[in-house]
């Protein structure tokens, strides 16, 4: 109630007359689906399945792309608002599995409530985005990852995968968490015999991100093309600097890995979270769990690739909040 309480106030701000600058670029594609009927979203700067649910959402409520004037645009935004909402709880809830797994069921109480609480992770929930379904999507993998790393099993290792291809459908730089899986092979704790077995299971997991994120993001491939006119266009953007968030203007503070370190996380977990996450994190360290490396798997491989970004949106750091609550 705490969570749904701090993300549900306020989520029709700015409405009809404004949006997120960002909200469109989910809600548009998603209302060209359905008013053309099929699935190509003619956007590819971001993956498709963030607009896919929103489209399949839109086609079951009726009224939004049903008016022959045109959508009702502010209408549209306010249910994929609530869309990202139910991202967001869904998130809080995988991370008391997650915390349950890994320690105990106070543990992930505890982590569920940090989250629940994280001003920025309730900011994002409160607009159409893919930052916060990719974040549950990461989460969920890392949960099914600890859950072979008990079992052994072939099965919560394909899920994990297949949830590492449902991220980077969400958002293109989730994709470098295939390292999630593959650290699970590794952690697991079988007999030199069995090497082969770890081998070809981390293939198979690897092949099942490929096939969902194919699924998920068809067009990806299959206007290649435009795909990779958007990448470069995004490499350009966050090489050179967004207005606001312009990392190269020099002075120690916006160096890479600098910034996101010591203004980045302070700025999205708030000052009091962050210095318990640096405690936690060296608990972590000192007093070591066989499960812990699959923790650091999760978000560590983001870290690169928003450190090698000149634009500095809190954003591009969600990933990393549900691990360090």
């Amino acid at each position: 109630l705490l969570a749904l309480g701090l993300r549900v106030v306020h989520l029709d701000y700015g409405l009809p007359e404004s949006f997120h600058p960002d909200e469109l670029f989910v809600v548009g594609p998603a209302l060209r689906i359905v008013a053309e009927g099929q699935f190509d979203p003619h956007f590819y700067n971001y993956p498709a399945l963030t607009s896919y649910v929103l489209a399949a959402v839109y086609a079951v409520e009726g009224t939004v792309a049903a008016d022959p004037a045109g959508p009702d645009i502010p209408r549209a935004v306010h249910i994929a608002r609530w869309v990202t909402l139910v991202f967001g709880l869904a998130t809080i809830v995988a991370v008391y599995a997650a915390g349950a797994l890994w320690n105990s069921r106070r543990i992930g109480l505890l982590a569920a409530l940090l989250l629940a609480m994280t001003p920025f992770h309730a900011l994002s929930s409160h607009y159409a985005n893919v930052d916060v379904p990719m974040t549950l999507w990461v989460v969920v993998s890392l949960c099914f990852a600890l859950r072979f790393l008990r079992s052994g099993l072939p099965g919560p290792l394909l899920l994990a995968s297949a949830s590492v291809g449902m991220a980077g459908a969400s958002k293109y730089t989730a994709l470098v968490l295939v390292v999630l899986p593959a650290a699970a092979c590794l952690l697991e704790n079988r007999s030199g015999r069995e090497r082969w077995r770890r081998i070809r299971l981390g293939l198979a997991g690897f092949l099942a991100s490929l096939a969902t994120f194919s699924a998920c993001a068809p067009y990806t491939w299959i206007r290649f093309d435009a795909f990779r006119q958007a990448l470069a266009f995004e490499g350009r953007h966050v090489s050179t600097g967004h207005w606001g968030w312009d990392l190269n203007v020099g002075g120690w503070i916006y160096q890479p890995v600098v910034y996101q370190l010591l203004a980045g996380l302070p700025f999205v977990l708030g000052v009091a979270l962050y210095l318990a996450a640096l405690g936690g994190a060296f608990d972590a360290l000192r007093r070591p769990r066989r499960e812990t490396p699959l923790l650091w798997a999760a978000p560590l491989p983001i870290l690169p690739v928003v450190c090698w970004s000149r634009v500095g949106f809190p954003r591009d750091l969600l990933p990393c909040l549900p691990v360090l609550a």
